[in-house]
């Protein structure tokens, strides 16, 4: 289902399975859309379950989501609210800041996680929580800035990353209650994929795109001011 420019929008109840194996099939597209609400949905989807973009005042709540990329994609998007949500999938939480606006002013609330590492195409390396911004795109940054997570709980197949760019740092990040276990990744899947690290979408080549690092439980790079309580 897709709402482009749509204001004052409820949405309840609904039921989406897509096909787990085809690509670019989202559950729900949010694009330029202001005061949309979600609630009581069962997702399936092998795109995004939630691609929410240059929107302000939306808000998801009480959903099961399961996907092959992420459960809840953001960008450019601002004053909105993500609580009580059951998310199977490759990437949990996600936000991009690659030059269209800012995102700011976001909570997560009352989240459980389960992310695993697929071979194939897919975006996502298993991360749980992912923030990234990139370098300038046609003079532009992406900014990402207040962004909450509390209570948020699961098992994980990476570690939270948070990437930023020297032009457009990540601010003002939080983790209040947050406990990720970290599982070994099955070996075979290990060895068939591409580097463990994926910043495609917003990195400039493909050396930079996939490439092998290590996996700490929270990884930071040019975040300025993050605040971690009873983090786990």
């Amino acid at each position: 289902m897709h709402f482009n420019e749509t204001q004052g929008a409820v949405i309840s109840g609904i039921h989406n399975a897509n096909n787990l194996l085809l690509p670019n099939n989202d559950g729900f597209d949010c694009f330029g859309c202001r005061d949309v609400h979600f609630s009581d949905c069962d997702i399936r989807a092998g795109d995004d379950d939630f691609a929410i973009v240059n929107s302000e005042d939306v808000t998801v709540a009480n959903c099961s989501l399961v996907s092959r990329s992420s459960g809840i994609r953001l960008e450019a998007t601002r004053y909105s609210t993500f609580a009580n949500l059951a998310i199977h999938s490759n990437r949990g939480l996600a936000i991009y800041g690659r030059g269209l606006g800012t995102t700011a002013h976001v909570l997560f609330s009352a989240i459980t996680i389960e992310t695993h590492l697929l071979t194939g195409h897919w975006w996502g390396k298993g991360e749980p929580i992912y923030i990234v911004t990139a370098p300038p795109v046609s003079g532009e940054t992406g900014q990402v800035s207040d962004v909450r997570f509390s209570n948020i709980s699961g098992e994980a197949e990476s570690g939270i990353v948070l990437y930023g760019s020297p032009a457009a740092p990540i601010r003002d990040v939080s983790f209040d209650n947050v406990s990720i276990k970290i599982r070994t990744t099955r070996k075979d899947v290990s060895r068939a994929v591409e580097g463990n690290f994926d910043f495609r979408w917003t990195a400039k080549d493909r050396s930079q795109a996939l490439f092998k690092h290590s996996i700490p439980g929270l990884y930071c790079r040019y975040v300025e001011g993050i605040s971690i309580r009873a983090f786990t």
